[in-house]
């Protein structure tokens, strides 16, 4: 993801551009790089739940370089158990 905030700014396109690549493929994981992003909001958070149900019930998404707040947003929301993450070196 390129941009500091997923928020309701971005999250349609994040959502779309994944919902994109996952009709064209059969992969049964997503990587995420988190790298650049340093804030989520609800809206973000629902982008990324929605690429998960995308995946279907085996499908894996994992978030790779995430920083503190993500990390915060995601442990809080409890989506530790839906999301494989890796945080940030």
């Amino acid at each position: 993801l390129e941009g500091p905030r997923l928020n309701v700014s971005h999250c349609d396109q994040v959502k779309e551009e994944g919902l994109r690549l996952l009709a064209n493929s059969d992969a049964s994981e997503m990587i995420l790089n988190m790298g650049n992003v340093e804030f989520i909001d609800s809206s973000g958070v629902g982008a990324l739940v929605a690429l998960r149900k995308a995946m279907g019930e085996d499908g894996i998404v994992t978030l790779i370089n995430t920083h503190d707040f993500v990390d915060r947003v995601i442990t809080l929301t409890n989506l530790s158990r839906v999301f494989q993450v890796r945080r940030a070196a």
